[in-house]
């Protein structure tokens, strides 16, 4: 049950989401439009200003005011006068002012704050190329200081150093800011609510997902598809779930084949009964002298005997596309085109019957306890596949069911894994699964005929050694 204090972090959540969602698209705006507004502006300043500031510089030079120091300042203070937003109009060598619009500053050296100015008017000596930059200042009013080489018999000595204030640029930039804080408010006012809520549904249609798929697993759905979740609280519920479901799978998988917890889940098998009639090959495999091997093991060497034959076996299935349908003792039936139908089931029946026998007499050995060593008798396993229409599906009752196989060719098979131990084979098929091979295959050859309990004619079989 949801408390009102779950409810009230839910809501603020969403709230301040809303919130920092307005804000941040109005001040990654108003840092667009600033820094397009001044960038635009500068350039035209310095586009206007600089046809006047070159044209005072070779005025300047060619009439050689710079032998003149008081006809210089009252030619710098006539321009700064016809020029409203010319603050400071200077010349200077790089280390001093030489002349300067302002009274009083012809001589001083370019010391304290201007000292990184005086390198620049030093590096634009060197060059003879003018520059200009936009000037961030305390007072936040940018300002443009433009900077152009005296030419001066055979090189630049001094450069005209001119400071524009950038205040109806900035004034404009202010104007601009104001209006954004006023669409900002109306933002506030209209768009925050509407969002509120489309972001409230957009937690609560993922609880409601959340809460399907908590069904669909509780109906055996493992393969849940979880939304996003926008918050701590969503993601820990996802997560839990999620590792609920891969939990739960794995189980199954442990005790029903990989495809029979797919077909279950997806027809919703754990909660209703599925059958089906189809084709398939069934193989059934044993291990020969099994009982007599058994004995002189302990429980613990018998497990784990086993457990590496039953690993090998079950994965060698799986990859041919096989059904595991149960072991029985150290048996094990496999179904081969059913519940999910394949194009060559007799061929998977096959070869996984040939790297069934191959694999046992390769690792028989390396299951067994050290101790025995060489000393362990000859051992093989004997396999019979028999294809034809099959049951499968759920068999039991409401407390306890299996999934399985029946019919004539499961007894069949079996008949033909035991049948080995009279042919001398290691793999009996009928006439149906020998269709499955490859033509010119000649692996197996004519085994002859057998009497099999229910049916009226014999069966032909082929057998592989």
């Amino acid at each position: 049950m949801k408390t009102p204090l779950s409810r009230v972090s839910l809501s603020v959540q969403i709230l301040l989401m809303a919130l920092v969602f307005v804000a941040g698209l109005m001040g990654a705006l108003s840092a667009i439009l600033q820094k397009a507004v001044l960038e635009g502006s500068t350039k035209i300043t310095v586009e206007v200003n600089e046809a006047m500031i070159k044209a005072a510089a070779e005025d300047i030079a060619s009439v050689g005011f710079l032998a003149d120091p008081a006809a210089l300042e009252s030619k710098l203070a006539a321009l700064r006068g016809r020029n409203n937003g010319l603050e400071s109009l200077f010349v200077s060598d790089g280390l001093r002012i030489v002349a300067a619009s302002e009274p009083g500053k012809a001589g001083s050296l370019l010391g304290g704050g201007a000292l990184d100015k005086g390198s620049e008017i030093r590096a634009v000596l060197a060059s003879g190329q003018a520059s200009s930059e936009v000037e961030q200042r305390t007072d936040i009013v940018p300002r443009l200081t433009y900077i152009y080489p005296l030419p001066v018999g055979a090189g630049p000595k001094a450069a005209l150093v001119a400071k524009f204030s950038l205040e109806e640029e900035f004034g404009a930039i202010t104007h601009l800011r104001e209006a954004l804080y006023r669409i900002l408010l109306l933002s506030g006012l209209v768009g925050v609510p509407a969002l509120f809520g489309l972001l409230w549904l957009m937690a609560i249609g993922p609880l409601r997902r959340l809460r399907r798929a908590a069904a669909g697993l509780a109906e055996g759905d493992f393969d849940l598809v979880l939304p996003k979740a926008h918050s701590l609280e969503l993601s820990g519920l996802s997560a839990a779930l999620t590792e609920a479901s891969a939990s739960l799978k794995a189980q199954y998988e442990r005790y029903l084949s990989p495809q029979v917890v797919a077909i279950l889940g997806k027809e919703g098998g754990f909660r209703r009964d599925i059958r089906m009639k189809t084709t398939g090959s069934i193989l059934m495999c044993d291990i020969e002298g099994f009982t007599s091997l058994s004995e002189g093991l302990t429980v613990d060497e018998l497990g784990l005997f086993l457990n590496g034959y039953f690993r090998t076996m079950t994965e060698i299935i799986f990859s041919r596309r096989g059904t595991l349908d149960k072991y029985m003792g150290d048996g094990i039936l496999a179904i081969f085109g059913a519940p999910l139908p394949t194009a060559e089931f007799r061929l998977d029946a096959i070869e996984a019957a040939r790297e069934m026998t191959l694999a046992y007499a390769r690792e028989y050995r390396a299951w067994l306890p050290a101790s025995l060593g060489t000393t362990a008798p000859v051992s093989r396993i004997r396999v019979g596949i028999a294809t034809g229409e099959v049951f499968y599906g759920n068999v039991g009752y409401e407390r306890r069911s299996d999934f399985t196989a029946l019919g004539r060719s499961v007894n069949l098979a079996a008949r033909l894994q035991e049948l080995n131990k009279e042919t001398g084979t290691s793999i009996l098929i009928d006439l149906e699964t020998a269709k499955g091979l490859a033509s010119g295959d000649l692996s197996f050859h004519p085994a002859g005929s057998i009497a099999v309990r229910g049916l009226a004619d014999p069966v032909e079989v082929l057998g592989s050694p």
